[in-house]
């Protein structure tokens, strides 16, 4: 297996995603060409989930037999690796501090590591036990939110070590979570269609309107003004926070069945890069309203995306 990165000349836009088979690649994203710049190489698995660490310093690989990659991204060396004996990671995501790695399998498990492979206990850790179907941390890093596979929201205070708080969204399974920058609510996907936008301390909920396909990821922007939804039919919904009303909406190319599988806003809101199931990879510009660059070269799905923190 193996991983590269690309870049561009002039617009400083640095991506990162990552296929089942090729291994991950990194991008920076500027001018009007791709240059290669350097390249991860030796994956004994397939690599399914990658993640930037908070400070853009290290980049982690989540593979497909459980094992955990942390690389330098300045000296492209690896730094440490560990098994986490979870099975195929599906979902790897540092704590906002950096200094620690929240894991969840294919099979609904999920574990705290620190970044020398040690596994952290804790109130999360013993609850609902291989029922996990997404997970995330606050901001500050002080909560938890964990989504189930029966449709119940959960909130874990890490500080405190206990359950906090609970919503339920009947009927589904929990597909995708995030927090707002304020992380004063939650916007929640799921497998029936559902979208829902959680004020945490007001315990208030709405609605978007259903789609008839499940939903694959969900995302703030960065100033926490919009939201977007990835869906399995390959289209992406941006909505207004404050005013609920659909804004935006991507489609898949006409004749196209391609599901969407992963989706992150730029950190400057202008760009939503989105992963698709036929190996494909684009950015569109929410505000020229088009796919401004497509990524082709990969023959197999593309399970994790993530800009870098300084991309622009």
């Amino acid at each position: 297996m193996n991983s590269r990165i690309f870049s561009k000349i002039t617009l400083v836009v640095f991506f990162f995603f990552a296929v089942t088979v090729l291994g991950a690649v990194e991008l920076i994203l500027s001018g009007d060409e791709y240059i290669e710049i350097a390249a991860f190489h030796g994956h004994m698995n397939a690599v399914s989930s990658v993640a930037f660490s908070p400070d853009g310093k290290n980049l982690a690989f989540g593979l497909s037999n459980g094992r955990v990659e942390i690389w330098n991204t300045e000296e492209k060396k690896i730094k440490c690796n560990f098994i986490s004996k979870i099975g195929c990671i599906c979902s790897l995501i540092f704590s906002p501090d950096g200094n620690f790695i929240l894991l969840k399998s294919l099979n609904w498990n999920v574990k705290i590591y620190d970044l020398s492979g040690c596994e952290i206990k804790s109130c999360f850790s013993e609850s609902y036990p291989k029922q996990t179907s997404s997970v995330t941390f606050s901001p500050d890093g002080r909560l938890i939110a964990a989504g189930y596979i029966d449709g119940k929201i959960r909130f874990y205070d890490m500080v405190q070590n206990k359950f906090v708080q609970e919503f339920y969204v009947p009927g589904c399974v929990i597909m995708s979570l995030a927090f707002s920058p304020d992380q004063r609510s939650i916007i929640v996907g799921c497998s029936n269609g559902v979208v829902v936008l959680w004020d945490i301390e007001k315990n208030l909920e709405y609605r978007f309107p259903v789609d008839s396909w499940s939903i694959s990821s969900v995302s703030f922007s960065p100033d926490g003004l919009l939201i977007a939804a990835s869906y399995f039919n390959g289209s992406i919904k941006i909505w207004d926070v404050e005013t609920k009303e659909l804004i935006r909406e991507f489609c898949a190319s006409i004749g196209e069945v391609e599901k969407a599988t992963s989706i992150e806003f730029s950190p400057n809101g202008r760009l939503i890069a989105s992963g698709y199931s036929k190996g494909i990879v684009r950015l569109w510009d929410i505000i020229e309203n088009k796919c401004i660059h497509e990524f082709s070269d990969h023959i197999d799905t593309i399970t994790s995306i993530s800009f870098s923190p300084d991309g622009m």
